[in-house]
């Protein structure tokens, strides 16, 4: 009794040391790393515009709307001594001291991203060129691409005619900053839009400052995660 017990014991053995028999569709062989060598590192997909991705050039410079209605606070007439000097003055007063602007006529100029406020001094040498204008009807595709934010009047009509005429797309894809005379109802429209909102006054020069940080804070932080290639390449 003995014998037969442990030759039943040593075939048992047998019987769980064999390979297990295949099933059906397992008979191609799993993949080995050869003896010496380190297997393949995985393929990790960078995102957009990360790292290893190449950068979009842009084809001039970042383009800011602003109305042509003579009605707005803000208009080319007095733009760029707005948003390049923070200083307002009304449109009625600069046509008294004979400033005029020509039809298509646009401006340029650049700043530093540094210079946050009124007063700063914009240190080091990085610089962003911009351009403002007020009427799109001569636009190509490329200079939709450039555009970076719009100042609107209030009204959707501005937007006739333009790449995005919506205004609920077209402050998807632009920063929207809205200048109102202080104490003046914002137009009901303007409501329902992404548009961030700042005040002037007629005479009172303590608004400028404010808004005129409030607007380039805004912008360029919209900028730097919508528009990146503006900004100079070692910032």
């Amino acid at each position: 009794v003995g014998t037969a017990a442990l030759a039943s014991y040593h075939e048992a053995l047998k019987l769980e040391e064999a390979p297990a028999p295949r099933t059906p569709g397992s008979s191609k062989k799993a993949r080995t790393t050869p003896r010496g060598k380190t297997p393949p590192p995985s393929v990790v997909r960078t995102p957009m515009g990360g790292a290893g991705t190449p950068r979009k050039e842009p084809s001039g410079p970042a383009i800011i709307i602003v109305p042509n209605a003579m009605s707005s606070p803000i208009t080319l007439i007095n733009a760029m001594e707005f948003f390049d000097q923070s200083t307002f003055t009304h449109a009625d007063v600069l046509k008294k001291k004979g400033v005029r602007r020509s039809a298509g006529t646009s401006f340029k100029f650049k700043r530093s991203p540094a210079r946050k406020y009124c007063g700063a001094p914009g240190a080091g040498t990085s610089q962003v060129e911009y351009e403002i204008i007020d009427t799109t009807r001569k636009f190509s595709r490329r200079d939709w691409d450039r555009v970076v934010a719009v100042v609107p009047s209030g009204q959707s009509w501005q937007f006739k005619g333009w790449a995005w005429s919506d205004p609920v797309e077209l402050f998807n894809k632009v920063f929207g900053y809205y200048v109102g005379m202080e104490g003046t109802p914002i137009p009901a429209e303007l409501q329902g839009w992404k548009v961030k909102v700042g005040n002037v006054n007629r005479d009172k020069r303590g608004l400028d400052c404010v808004t005129y940080s409030a607007f380039w804070n805004g912008l360029d932080q919209w900028m730097s995660l919508n528009k990146p290639e503006f900004f100079p390449r070692n910032m």
